[in-house]
């Protein structure tokens, strides 16, 4: 083996400066969601969905909708919107 050279065939200090780099990456990414929680991660990779005025907007006029219901058709929908994410393995 030549000198320098680990056994996948790439050199000692570049598999070791990516070590160290996703074992950075793993110590920024758990203190942040220590932190802020899920929603911090999920906004410093810019998936914040709810951040768009559209969508905000929306969920505000279904949750005002649902709020002006009776119990009871709250639970119908509820437990219909229930079996179909179940159905579609929509719970993960």
């Amino acid at each position: 083996m030549a000198k320098g050279l680990d056994p996948t065939g790439g050199k000692k200090e570049e598999v070791k400066n990516a070590v160290v780099a996703t074992a950075l990456l793993v110590a920024v990414v758990t203190a942040v969601a220590r932190l802020g929680g899920r929603a911090a991660v999920m906004s410093m990779m810019g998936l914040d969905i709810l951040a768009d005025a559209g969508v905000t907007g929306k969920l505000t006029s279904v949750l005002d909708m649902v709020e002006g219901m009776g119990k009871a058709e709250r639970l119908l929908i509820f437990f219909s919107l229930w079996v179909v994410a179940k159905n579609l393995c929509l719970d993960g």
